[in-house]
């Protein structure tokens, strides 16, 4: 019932309508720290265009229901210190060698001709 109600208000107000709301105080989120509010949720928050504001965004909520977001104002994220920096590409550095690794592995037990010889049998003792 609640996500039926809270769709058709989002698409109400994508077409400029102005329902009833009672919205909650504004908060700031980036991608890092974002709150309580759903990956999901924040996907979409992140997506809106930022040229035509304000925007609105909604999902479901495992304990709300329906989450309905407005979206007012975008404001450019700062650069990245140096050891940010440095962290992000020691990640991506790491990332993309064990993905080569995985390749390698791969490619290796397709190639490769492995048979496993066991030994046999001692004979029996009286």
């Amino acid at each position: 019932m609640a996500t039926k109600q809270g769709k058709a208000t989002l698409e109400q107000l994508q077409r400029g309508d102005k329902p009833e709301l009672k919205w909650d105080a504004a908060q700031s989120i980036t991608r890092a720290q974002h709150g309580s509010l759903d990956t999901g949720l924040v996907r979409k928050i992140f997506q809106v265009n930022a040229a035509k504001l304000p925007q609105y965004v909604g999902a479901e909520a495992a304990q709300n229901g329906y989450v309905l977001v407005r979206v007012d104002a975008v404001k450019e994220g700062g650069k990245p210190d140096d050891m940010k920096r440095a962290r992000y590409a020691q990640q991506l550095r790491q990332l993309a060698g064990e993905g080569m690794l995985q390749a390698y592995v791969a490619d290796a037990k397709q190639q490769a001709t492995i048979k496993v010889k066991l030994p046999e049998a001692a004979p029996a003792q009286p």
